[in-house]
């Protein structure tokens, strides 16, 4: 089966620095959600804007449909405005002197294969219920919430099924309530209608929620393309661990390996288990990454049982964060519920799941 879009070994560079796309390559089937995920700088908007044609690639070869649209090495460079794909972008870029109807008509009206203004009526019709809109199609734009303005937006992009739909951080501008409200509306809305998206964001959650599959990207270059799942139990890297997440890192040195689990010494906190991705040895330095939620309080188990003290606690609430001092280094717990069971500079059991500690090189930098 054709993927919708087939990204080859792409390389984006801004004059003679370095790379902002750095040799990535991955595959969107038809129907699927692509998320790239990652900091500012990373190279996902410029991953997106070069896939929009938007951008001119420096090198490889992008495809949509299975037309290749941009291949530098042959000369091929196809407009935006032949690729077949619909834009979203962070700024709602709606007409103000338009209605929410003719906003959303505008692209049919001019696409070569609409015919017949009954056609593009009803087209319009069924779009703007889909996206909620349906009794707002005579107001003016500029009499809607921020909210409202991104779904014209979206709406504008789905009313003639493109191939492709591009969506280019479109939830950062709304407050994080509707954030979070659009942001589920957003996937059921897309998959109602088949469509196949990318989608770029900074927000870990937002990434969860709405991608098949996530893409992890830092310094141009694509760490990881995975399911939200493995991309959160099984980072390929101490980046992905930490950037998603996994804040706590306990450094020591890998004592023995066998498969894909590690036994590592801490220090004065004793032996660790952890799985690991890499090819960790014997005397090698190691990292080992896990989540505030993961660490057991005042538990034991068969394995990674510790002992540490309640250096300090944050009650938020719905939850208590305890900063945990083990055996010389730090981490951080996290505990849900209204009551802060643990006491400051009290003695607690800790128990450390294997599966979820991860042991990663430690090459001695910091991870941002």
């Amino acid at each position: 089966m054709t993927a919708a879009l087939l990204i080859e070994r792409l390389v984006k560079k801004f004059g003679t620095g370095h790379a902002a796309v750095d040799g990535v390559s991955f595959d969107v089937p038809a129907g699927e959600i692509v998320v790239l995920l990652g900091p500012s700088g990373c190279g996902k908007t410029t991953t997106l804007r070069c896939v929009a044609g938007l951008e001119h690639p420096t090198g490889g070869r992008i495809s949509i449909g299975g037309r290749v649209v941009s291949e530098p090495e042959r000369g091929v460079l196809v407009s935006p405005r032949e690729r077949d794909i619909g834009m979203v972008f962070q700024s709602y870029a709606v007409w103000p002197h338009m209605t929410v109807r003719q906003n959303v008509a505008y692209p049919l009206k001019h696409r070569r294969n609409t015919s017949g203004g009954g056609n593009i009526k009803a087209k319009v019709d069924e779009t703007l219920q889909l996206v909620g809109l349906g009794d707002y199609a005579e107001r003016s734009v500029t009499s809607l919430s921020g909210g409202q303005m991104q779904r014209v937006a979206l709406a504008r992009s789905l009313v003639y099924r493109p191939q492709l739909l591009l969506l280019d951080e479109p939830l950062s501008n709304l407050d994080a309530k509707l954030r979070i409200r659009l942001r589920d509306e957003l996937r059921r809305i897309l998959k109602m209608t088949g469509m196949t998206g990318l989608y770029v964001t900074h927000d870990q959650a937002e990434a969860v929620v709405l991608g098949d599959r996530i893409g992890v990207m830092r310094n141009g270059k694509l760490l990881q393309m995975a399911p939200p799942g493995e991309i959160y139990n099984r980072p390929a890297d101490s980046f992905v661990a930490n950037f998603t997440g996994a804040s706590n890192a306990l450094l020591g040195t890998v004592l023995a390996r066998s498969g894909e689990r590690a036994t590592i010494d801490l220090g004065a906190a004793g032996r660790i288990e952890a799985w690991t991705p890499q090819s960790l040895g014997a005397g090698d330095k190691a990292r080992v990454a896990l989540r505030a939620e993961n660490v057991r309080l005042g538990e034991s188990g068969p394995a990674n049982v510790f002992s540490g003290r309640v250096l300090e606690r944050r009650y938020q609430g719905m939850q208590t964060v305890y900063d945990i001092e083990l055996g010389g280094q730090r981490i951080e717990a996290l505990e849900v519920g209204t009551a802060a069971r643990h006491e400051q500079n009290g003695e607690i059991a800790i128990t450390l799941p294997p599966e979820t500690c991860w042991a990663y090189r430690d090459d001695g930098t910091a991870v941002d």
